[in-house]
């Protein structure tokens, strides 16, 4: 039986299908859907996720600023390949988010959810299945958003990116090395109960390492598969006469670099 709010409900505007397009393309290059380092067109992309032509250029354009995606001439568009630079900035950001901890302040009830997330995750640990390690992740992950949310929408938005990132990274390296298990959060915690901003920034860091450690290990191990792009989209690019392709500056300015946006930014006094 149709739900009679929503059965007279106006068809999706541009705005909608917009939104919907980033949201499926955006977990389509975390969850390494699209092979990095391939080339892809805008019709295909249109025809395998079943999204108009218009909001995925529109979708593309935004993710090229977050750095998934770079503009290959005359080919399409090249998926960000994964490297030592794009590990780098990753491991960066999570370091200086951590190191940046020590100047910030947390409320209360945001240090109380922290504490719940916390406890939830940790409670997870030691376990291997696939749906508990995903909740785990997803836990991981929920920890910190929110605790980028207390310093600002600009941090919230410099991490959240971070986090997809991470995520793209984790996807892509677990398919041939064993899964990253994160280490407990409830230190950080603890620490942030105690107002010990400087600890728990420290514990943050700690973690911050074992990831970067885990992903530098993945890379030496698997570079030679994650660097080039794929032959057989070269050659059907160079079939098609669009000559060889160059892979794009993924690390230009408009990618998601490893600066950490200044305080006054954030809306702080």
């Amino acid at each position: 039986m149709l739900d009679p709010d929503t059965a007279l409900s106006p068809a999706p505007g541009p705005e909608s299908k917009n939104r919907f397009a980033l949201a499926r393309l955006r977990r389509a290059f975390v969850a390494c859907e699209l092979l990095p380092g391939g080339i892809v067109a805008e019709a295909e992309i249109a025809e395998r996720f079943g999204l108009g032509r218009a909001a995925v250029r529109t979708a593309l354009a935004r993710l090229e600023a977050e750095g998934f995606v770079g503009v290959a001439p005359r080919a399409g568009w090249v998926v960000a390949p994964i490297t030592g630079s794009s590990v780098g900035d990753v491991a960066a950001t999570w370091r200086m988010f951590a190191r940046g901890l020590a100047a910030a302040t947390v409320a209360p009830e945001t240090v109380r959810a922290l504490a719940n997330i916390a406890s939830q995750a940790d409670a997870l640990a030691g376990r291997t299945e696939i749906e508990v390690l995903a909740a785990t992740r997803k836990l991981w992950r929920s920890f910190m958003a929110e605790l980028a949310a207390s310093q600002g929408s600009l941090i919230a938005g410099w991490i959240g990116r971070c986090n997809d990132l991470t995520q793209r990274l984790t996807h892509w390296f677990e398919r041939s090395n064993p899964r990253w298990i994160a280490p407990p959060l409830g230190p950080v915690a603890d620490r942030l109960a105690a107002g010990d901003m400087a600890g728990a920034g420290a514990e943050l860091e700690r973690i911050s390492l074992h990831l970067r450690d885990w992903l530098i290990g993945c890379l030496i191990r698997a570079e030679d598969l994650v660097l080039t792009p794929t032959p057989e989209r070269t050659a059907t690019a160079a079939l098609k006469g669009a000559g060889p392709v160059k892979a794009p500056d993924m690390n230009h300015k408009k990618s998601h670099g490893p600066e950490w946006p200044g305080r006054n930014q954030q809306g702080k006094p």
